[in-house]
């Protein structure tokens, strides 16, 4: 993956010095201390999860648009550029502008570590971090969202000051880094909360999860906040999106929410909740900007690239999102027939993904790819073997782009065929833009 080039100057002197000796929390703040970056804590959203994170960070950033207020969202890891990582009101950061900051960044950077030492020097993610602070304080914004990059207390990001924070979702990820059991993971996610905060929790956490957050909570004045998924009508439209019908506490309002799944009736209760936050907060003016969610936009998760054959691409990376994927692919089939092309990256954790595509490889009813070629992939000869030797219809091809041409080759024109790509975010990336390539657009 290629950066612009004052990027990919820090990303090479990280590589080089980066030693690990310092606990990274502390390095954080005396990071930001050095860089004198401020944000009102009234103006900053910290959004953590297993899943769905990134579809309710996207959502407030509609809703806050159709407010007229200026967002700048922070995501990670990006598709394919890494100016996909900083929106600007829903446009990527230009690359000219990012570069003009890494640049700034860069010296600034130098400059700390010859005060502080090479046993300070920060990871890339924290470099991007302080670059998205910058960043809103350039176009002089009215609200920063940040993603979480894997956990709570785990994840420099809580370190940040926000008056709002929200779980969007439980399940088993990192457990090499959060632990192996749902508690474990919870008592890590609800560090993404400040202290004398309000966290919102996604409708569907389960109790034992919530039951350690609460704890927590407690501990540090936290005010939560429970989505609700039952106070409004949710409408599956099948490869349109959803349809939704509120008729309780933000008045009758009709509208699309165009992302696909009924999966996403949790991430938007949990949207519309930080929705109502902010207008108590009086950062959000007139709710009836809650309608701008039908503008939303996440590319790669769940997204439709409508042709003969359609493709469906999904970053889904670990078993929970799988599952998701298995349990509404039936519902939009709607008499097609479903091709699978999968790829896994090097920090999946392959033992915990393979049960869960062992359901999702059996809804297929043509064929199964397992390909690699693109960034951090694992050889599929390494897990070809953990799947069902009666799979007749198992494919192996090593690069994504022999097997894209493969499928189109032999579904070329035919409007019954959905080949859904998934198991890697990088996979899902390089192949949304192979496909734009080839002249196949959503």
């Amino acid at each position: 993956m290629e950066f612009p080039q004052n990027l990919a100057q820090i990303y090479q002197l990280i590589r080089q010095k980066q030693s690990n000796k310092c606990n990274k929390n502390y390095r954080f703040k005396t990071l930001l201390k050095y860089f004198n970056i401020s944000i009102p804590s009234s103006q900053v959203i910290k959004i953590a999860g297993t899943n769905g994170k990134g579809s309710v960070s996207a959502m407030i950033e509609a809703m806050a648009i159709a407010d007229d207020k200026k967002v700048i969202l922070f995501t990670s890891p990006h598709l394919y550029n890494i100016t996909e990582r900083f929106r600007i009101n829903g446009q990527e950061i230009p690359t000219n502008i990012l570069d003009q900051l890494a640049k700034k960044t860069t010296i600034e950077l130098i400059n700390f570590l010859e005060k502080e030492g090479n046993d300070m020097v920060p990871s890339f993610f924290e470099i991007l971090t302080i670059i998205a602070l910058k960043t809103f304080k350039l176009y002089q914004a009215d609200l920063i969202i940040l993603e979480a990059g894997i956990g709570g207390y785990n994840d420099i990001i809580h370190l940040i000051d926000g008056q709002i924070s929200a779980i969007t979702s439980i399940g088993l990820d990192h457990t090499n880094q959060l632990g192996s059991t749902l508690p474990e993971i919870a008592a890590d996610k609800v560090g993404i909360a400040s202290n004398n905060s309000i966290l919102i929790l996604g409708s569907d956490l389960p109790n034992s999860a919530k039951n350690i957050i609460i704890k927590d909570a407690v501990k540090r004045n936290i005010k939560i906040v429970q989505a609700n998924k039952n106070n409004f009508e949710f409408e599956s439209l099948g490869f349109r999106g959803c349809q939704i019908n509120l008729k309780q506490d933000l008045e009758n309002m009709s509208f699309i929410l165009p992302l696909i799944g009924s999966f996403q009736i949790e991430n938007f209760s949990t949207a519309k909740t930080i929705f109502k936050q902010l207008i108590v907060n009086q950062i959000i003016s007139d709710k009836n900007s809650l309608k701008g969610v039908s503008n939303v936009y996440w590319p790669g998760r769940m997204e439709v690239i409508t042709g003969n054959p359609t493709w469906l691409l999904d970053a889904a990376h670990n078993g929970h999102a799988i599952e998701k994927i298995s349990q509404e692919l039936p519902n939009l089939m709607n008499r097609q027939k479903v091709s699978l092309l999968l790829g896994l990256s090097d920090h999946n954790n392959s033992d915990e993904i393979i049960p869960y595509l062992e359901k999702l490889i059996k809804i297929m009813q043509c064929y199964i790819y397992l390909t690699s070629g693109f960034y951090r992939a694992i050889d599929p000869k390494e897990y070809v073997d953990c799947f069902n030797k009666n799979t007749s219809n198992l494919i192996v091809i090593d690069n994504y782009k022999t097997a894209i041409n493969h499928i189109l080759n032999i579904y070329h024109k035919q409007n019954n065929q959905i080949i859904l790509i998934t198991g890697s975010l990088f996979l899902v990336g390089e192949c949304r833009k192979y496909l734009q390539e080839l002249g196949v657009h959503s």
